[in-house]
């Protein structure tokens, strides 16, 4: 989330970044803070910071250990302060990185939100979301493959665009680009 939100911000957008970090990730506040995000709703609190290790196998391809931390001790009254002094139509971007994110899901939506998610880290409980209630898929080839049950990228938008016909799909395809 931070890098999305920092890219975000170095390309001259106007966003608040949501969410916790411990005492250890306050830098990270800051860093956000001076690059022009509104840290306004991000708390600092008493769980370490979530992070990932990413290690590069030999095959080339990465491999993500995740630590949730203090992101994960979110809760559903957290997303509804978040989004109080949001307007419909507003853009909504998460990643599979917080607790409560049905929940997440289904007030944004309520609100009228353009929700734009990030699948990762991938986890079985991705497929139960309300995804129908998204506007934007961002997912690398392992993200929709879980998703969609299909392994090959046509086949996998083919598979997407056709369970959320309203949705747009952006699938990451590492050395190969996008589609």
């Amino acid at each position: 989330g931070l890098n999305q939100s920092l890219a975000l911000a170095h390309a001259g957008i106007s966003l608040k970044h949501a969410g916790r970090v411990g005492h250890d990730g306050i830098w990270l506040k800051t860093l956000l803070s001076e690059a022009g995000v509104d840290t306004s709703l991000t708390q600092v609190v008493d769980i370490p910071t979530g992070h990932a290790n990413i290690q590069v196998v030999p095959s080339g391809e990465n491999a993500i250990v995740i630590y949730g931390g203090a992101n994960k001790t979110l809760k559903r009254q957290d997303f509804i302060d978040a989004l109080a002094d949001t307007s419909p139509g507003d853009f909504l971007l998460i990643q599979n990185e917080t607790s409560y994110l049905p929940d997440l899901i289904n007030i944004a939506a309520e609100k009228n939100q353009r929700i734009i998610f990030n699948a990762a880290p991938i986890t079985d409980e991705v497929s139960s979301y309300p995804l129908e209630k998204v506007e934007f898929f961002v997912l690398n080839e392992i993200e929709a493959e879980a998703i969609s049950g299909k392994d090959k990228p046509q086949e996998i938008m083919d598979s997407l665009l056709a369970r959320y016909p309203d949705s747009k799909i952006i699938l990451t395809l590492g050395e190969s680009g996008a589609i």
